[in-house]
């Protein structure tokens, strides 16, 4: 949203404050019984009037590109538009969302080359999809999480599933992965979730991350638009994703939650709409 006189919400509050101020001056000239005044007077009066709603009405709908939410003194969140790969490096906390099965390879089929998870692979692991395979594995044993044996003869894709929300921190460089299971995969492949789901998988992923990341900040992409299809507004993904972070009871992440909106994406949201 931007300010301008083709904009329905400047002319809102441009004639609201044009009503106020009236209001104000009529019922001062009434106590102070101010009659037959100058023409230059009401001139001038009319073009202060004009500049004040116009400016306050510019103030009101000018289009922000960030918020910053002060949840507590252990938790803030940041909405900034980018690219989340931009936040590689500096021993930072990047997530990546990935489908229950945790795959690793990169065709139309399984994963797509232009979703976030495969960018990632495309990026730190190219053609050696394997290893990052054996990395996961190597994550879920150290940390004793375990998968669920499904016969997935549709599919390239490994046959061991794990519950949405469920996390597996790969360290590549000086940046940690933070591979996210956001969505299920039907026998076509294709991704799903519930919104109920994607909330709880937000929420655990959170719980996750403060018993690991210290003080450093954790980077996050706008989730659910994509591969996880919940078929909501990016408006509506935004405030449910901010709503179930400022829900997680005592959640404590010292270097904060950056949400990295894609500008595309970006463009479509009204940040000016979003309070708390």
């Amino acid at each position: 949203m931007k300010c301008g006189i083709f904009n329905r919400e400047f002319w809102k509050y441009f004639l609201a404050s044009i009503g106020t101020i009236s209001s104000v001056v009529t019922l001062v000239s009434f106590v102070f019984e101010w009659k037959n005044p100058d023409s230059i007077f009401v001139f001038i009066y009319m073009v202060v009037v004009l500049i004040v709603s116009g400016g306050f009405a510019c103030w009101q709908t000018w289009r922000k590109t960030s918020l910053d939410v002060k949840i507590s003194s252990t938790l803030e969140v940041k909405v900034n538009e980018g690219d989340v790969f931009e936040y590689v490096g500096n021993e930072n906390y990047v997530v990546i969302p990935v489908n229950e099965y945790f795959d690793t390879i990169v065709n139309e089929t399984i994963i797509n080359k232009g979703t976030i998870h495969g960018q990632f692979i495309q990026k730190y692991y190219k053609d050696n999809h394997i290893k990052l395979h054996e990395e996961i594995e190597k994550y879920f044993a150290d940390n004793e999480i375990k998968g669920q044996e499904v016969k997935r003869e549709w599919s390239e894709g490994y046959n061991k599933k794990y519950p949405l929300g469920t996390c597996a921190i790969i360290k590549r460089e000086d940046t940690n992965f933070v591979l996210l299971a956001i969505a299920h995969f039907d026998e076509n492949d294709h991704a799903y979730v519930e919104l109920s789901e994607f909330g709880r998988s937000i929420s655990k992923m959170c719980n996750t991350l403060a018993d690991k990341v210290q003080d450093r900040p954790v980077y996050m992409p706008l989730m659910g638009m994509g591969m996880s299809r919940l078929n909501q507004s990016g408006q509506f993904i935004l405030k449910y994703t901010l709503d179930t972070i400022v829900g997680i009871k005592n959640l404590a992440l010292h270097g904060g939650i950056n949400i990295i909106i894609y500008p595309p994406v970006a463009k479509t949201l009204n940040l000016n709409e979003i309070k708390y």
